[in-house]
C-alpha cells in the first residue's frame, strides 16, 4: 500500500506545478490523513520506509527523499539532488543539482549544497553557509556562519569552518582545526588536530612544496609551514628558538637542528 499521494492542491514553482501531499497510513510519526510538503511527482518521495517531506517544504525536477530522511519546513530539494538515510534539511536550507545528503547529516537555516558536494556521517551545514563543487563534509564536522567550502575540499573529524572563511581547492581540514574570520585554505594543505587559522590568513596563492623524507611531511605555502600536524606562520618557526624546543619536544630537538636550515631556505626562496 501507498503511504502517500499527491492532492488537487496545486503550488507553482518557477513554471513547475508541485502538489500537496497527504499520508495514506500511519507511519513513524505521521498519521493517515496528515497534509505534507510540496512534490512535482510521485517520484521525488520514497513510498516506502519512513521519509516524509512536511510544511512548505518543496521537492521537485528530479530530486528524491528516501529512506527515513526528512525534508521540513521551508526547505527546498531540487535538481538531481538526493537526501536518504536519517538525514534532515530544514528552516530555509536549499539542496539542489547533484548534491547527497545523507547519513544522520543536517542541513539547515539559509543553508545551500549544491554541484556535486556530499554531506554525511553527523556533519551538520547552516547559517548562510554553502557547500559546493565536489566538497565533502563529514564526520562531526560543522561549516557555518558565511563559510564556504568547494572545490575538491574534504571537512570532516571534528573541524569547525565559520564566520567568512574558505576551504577549497583540495584542501582537507580534520581533527579539532578550526577555520574562521577570513581565512582561506586552499589547494592541497592538509590542516588537523587543534590547529586555529583566522584573521585574513591565507594559504595558499603559489603551488605548494612538500619535503618528504624528513620523517615527518614539510609542506611550505606562501605564508605557512606545516610540520607534521602543525601548522604556524613562517616567521613564527623562526622565532622558534632551540632551547624552546629542547623545553617543550625535547625528543624532535635533534629533528630540529637538522632540518630547519632546509626548511627556511626553502621557504625563503618561493
Amino acid at each position: 500500500m501507498k503511504k502517500f499521494k499527491l492532492t488537487p492542491n496545486i503550488r507553482r514553482v518557477g513554471g513547475r506545478k508541485l502538489y500537496r501531499i497527504v499520508a495514506l497510513k500511519d507511519f513513524d510519526t505521521i498519521e493517515k490523513g496528515d497534509l505534507g510538503g510540496w512534490v512535482e511527482k510521485e517520484s521525488n518521495l520514497s513510498q516506502s520506509d519512513n521519509a516524509w517531506i512536511s510544511d512548505s517544504a518543496l521537492v521537485f525536477d528530479n530530486a528524491k527523499i528516501l529512506n527515513d530522511a526528512r525534508v521540513i519546513k521551508n526547505a527546498r530539494v531540487y535538481g538531481n539532488a538526493r537526501v536518504c538515510d536519517n538525514a534532515l534539511v530544514y528552516g530555509s536550507a536549499k539542496v539542489y543539482g547533484g548534491a547527497r545528503v545523507y547519513d544522520n547529516s543536517q542541513v539547515f537555516s539559509e543553508a545551500k549544497i549544491f554541484g556535486s558536494a556530499v554531506i554525511y556521517g553527523n556533519a551538520r551545514v547552516y547559517n548562510n553557509a554553502q557547500v559546493f563543487g565536489k566538497a565533502l563534509v563529514f564526520g562531526e564536522a560543522e561549516i557555518f556562519d558565511k563559510a564556504k567550502i568547494y572545490g575538491a575540499a574534504r571537512i570532516h573529524g571534528h573541524a569547525l569552518v565559520f564566520d567568512n572563511a574558505r576551504v577549497y581547492g583540495g584542501a582537507r581540514v580534520y581533527g579539532d582545526a578550526h577555520i574562521c574570520g577570513n581565512a582561506r585554505v586552499c589547494r592541497a594543505v592538509n590542516v588537523r588536530d587543534i590547529t586555529k587559522i583566522s584573521g585574513k590568513a591565507q594559504v595558499d596563492k603559489k603551488p605548494l612544496i612538500n619535503i618528504t623524507g624528513f620523517g615527518w611531511l614539510v609542506t611550505i605555502t606562501d605564508n605557512h609551514i606545516v610540520i607534521g600536524c602543525r601548522i604556524k606562520t613562517i616567521s613564527e618557526w623562526k622565532k622558534l628558538s632551540d632551547a624552546w624546543v629542547k623545553k617543550h619536544y625535547p625528543e624532535n630537538l635533534g629533528w630540529w637542528k637538522k632540518h630547519k636550515g632546509l626548511i627556511f631556505t626553502i621557504a625563503d626562496g618561493r
